[in-house]
């Protein structure tokens, strides 16, 4: 595996790291002059993340079809695969949350999907040689 036809794998699973990392960090103290902002929902962070997995999955899939060998390209390309499966149920039942006027019973049960589809999708790049997989699960969690 050369180090460069990794780069963009990586840079697109950083990116996703860093989406996780800015929205969990608590907003900066405003200034008294600084006007009143309402602040963004956790569906809307939510919607944040879903739109960046729906082109960061792809490039992954592109990537690591590239530089994996079978069996490996196989079975981290079904891992890929569930967590877009695990993306779509949560857009979904975000959509029946935002219909139902917080209808959180759907949206906890889909991030909670989406979140092993996540561990089980860093699990699977970590046995199949890519060591990126371990740090991945770290941010998941």
């Amino acid at each position: 595996m050369k180090p460069t036809s990794t780069r963009p794998f990586l840079l697109a699973i950083l990116f996703v790291a860093s989406l996780a990392f800015v929205s969990c960090k608590p907003p900066p103290r405003p200034s008294p002059d600084t006007p009143a902002v309402t602040p963004s929902s956790w569906a809307d962070t939510a919607r944040t993340v879903l739109s960046t997995l729906a082109w960061a999955l792809p490039a992954a899939h592109v990537v690591t079809d590239a530089i994996l060998p079978e069996p490996a390209r196989t079975v981290v390309g079904r891992a890929l695969d569930g967590v877009a499966g695990a993306a779509e149920r949560l857009h979904a039942a975000l959509d029946a949350y935002d219909a139902r006027g917080g209808d959180r019973c759907a949206a906890h049960a889909a991030v909670g999907g989406l979140h092993r589809a996540l561990v089980g999708l860093a699990r699977v790049l970590a046995d199949s040689g890519i060591a990126l997989g371990t740090t991945l699960e770290r941010v998941v969690d």
